[in-house]
């Protein structure tokens, strides 16, 4: 097996005011998988000779992009908001090739077998999402997050390829709302906290229908 990998990252921040940060960031992973069978003429397994080639690609390409609001409403409360979106590409590619009943031993390009098959895949899928997330905080010890994301997938049928799956969460500090109602406790910090979430996926590609082989 002869792998060759490449993979890259890339990230930017721009502080555009003192409540306002930009950010960019896009990574690349991508890698060639070649592998070779050789089998000689006059074995057991293989009287004739055998051999294989099998190419492997796989590519990936991630995008993020979000900008992070803080800002104080009044004194004891704060918000932090940030907006973005991702896209997700993804590509697979596999190609085979076997032959048997080679001409010349030793010699194991495929062009020296007299009877070859040969076989090839490739799949690719795209997501692309928006997301959002705000965080009130009031006094530092009181939080409430509300999240939503939608997605819109390459692998799902026409015309519902998208999906959106909100969440929130409320934590509260009561060491913190309390202050100095434990301090002969041996608690040194407490804090209750409340979920409730919604999950969305897709599905692999090439998976809405089922195919049957002729046997």
């Amino acid at each position: 097996s002869n792998v060759k990998r490449f993979g890259g990252n890339f990230q930017a921040s721009w502080e555009a005011f003192d409540w306002l940060t930009i950010r960019e960031d896009i990574g690349v992973d991508t890698y060639t998988d070649s592998r070779k069978e050789k089998v000689n003429s006059r074995t057991a397994a293989e009287p004739t000779g055998f051999t294989s080639d099998q190419t492997i690609n796989r590519t990936e390409v991630n995008s993020t992009f979000d900008a992070t609001v803080q800002r104080g409403i009044t004194e004891d409360l704060s918000v932090e908001v940030i907006l973005g979106n991702n896209i997700s590409w993804r590509n697979y590619e596999w190609d085979y090739i076997e032959g048997t009943g080679i001409g010349v031993r030793d010699f194991f390009n495929i062009g020296n077998f007299s009877t070859t098959s040969q076989s090839a895949f490739n799949q690719t899928q795209s997501l692309i999402a928006a997301f959002g997330k705000a965080t009130f905080n009031y006094s530092d010890y009181l939080y409430l997050t509300v999240t939503g994301r939608n997605d819109w997938s390459s692998t799902l049928p026409e015309g519902e390829r998208s999906y959106f799956y909100p969440s929130s969460t409320l934590s509260f500090v009561f060491t913190d709302a309390l202050e100095g109602t434990f301090d002969d406790t041996p608690i040194n910090f407490g804090k209750v906290r409340f979920n409730v979430s919604q999950v969305g996926s897709d599905t692999d590609p090439y998976s809405l229908q089922t195919i049957y082989n002729q046997a």
